[in-house]
């Protein structure tokens, strides 16, 4: 299930500019079950947010830097015996491909992984934590195991290839856009 942002609440426990921090400071809690999930920004992301201005604050919350207000989600699914992803490493499974991230893996015991390895395998009743374009995270969580659920997972290499040559022109254009810019400062200065 693609799991939105009830709120955005801010945790750390860590020194933000060389003063201590017990206030709330950065995080984000998503789901509505007794025990949501949080994400915590951890102490190497502090001199990230020591940089930001002050009034960035809300502008910079983790829900905005994941692009989460528009078309990115974050996604919780467990694997069933016919789900596609089912005993596939992660390296086979290539969601990168897809433009889909592996945030981390909860196995049935209660064991949690992060940031795993390609080389980890999916078992049924496996719980992948997901990162990528809610349409992207909807599809796969339906995709069953087959020739269909391979095609599937082909057209989206082919889409998210796509996507990605267009964000490719789009940062030439900004680039270009900034070499101009840099030069005509240069110009009038």
């Amino acid at each position: 299930m693609t799991v939105r942002p009830q709120h955005v609440t801010v945790v750390s426990w860590d020194i933000i500019a060389g003063v201590p921090v017990s206030a709330p400071v950065g995080g984000v809690v998503w789901g509505s079950e007794p025990a949501p999930i949080a994400v915590f920004l951890p102490p190497c992301f502090h001199p990230v947010l020591a940089r930001l201005p002050e009034t960035a604050g809300a502008q910079w919350s983790p829900y905005t830097l994941l692009n989460l207000e528009r078309d990115y989600s974050v996604g919780r699914f467990r694997i069933q015996e016919d789900s596609w992803l089912a005993e596939k490493t992660l390296s086979e499974a290539d969601l990168g491909g897809e433009g889909i991230l592996v945030l981390g893996i909860f196995h049935d015991d209660g064991s949690y992984i992060g940031a795993p390895r390609a080389r980890y395998k999916i078992h049924p009743g496996d719980t992948l934590v997901l990162y990528g374009k809610s349409e992207k995270l909807d599809e796969l969580e339906q995709r069953i195991a087959g020739r269909t659920g391979e095609a599937a997972h082909e057209k989206s290499k082919q889409e998210h290839e796509r996507e990605l040559h267009e964000q490719d022109i789009e940062e030439g254009e900004h680039e270009a856009r900034r070499e101009e810019s840099e030069q005509t400062g240069e110009m009038t200065a």
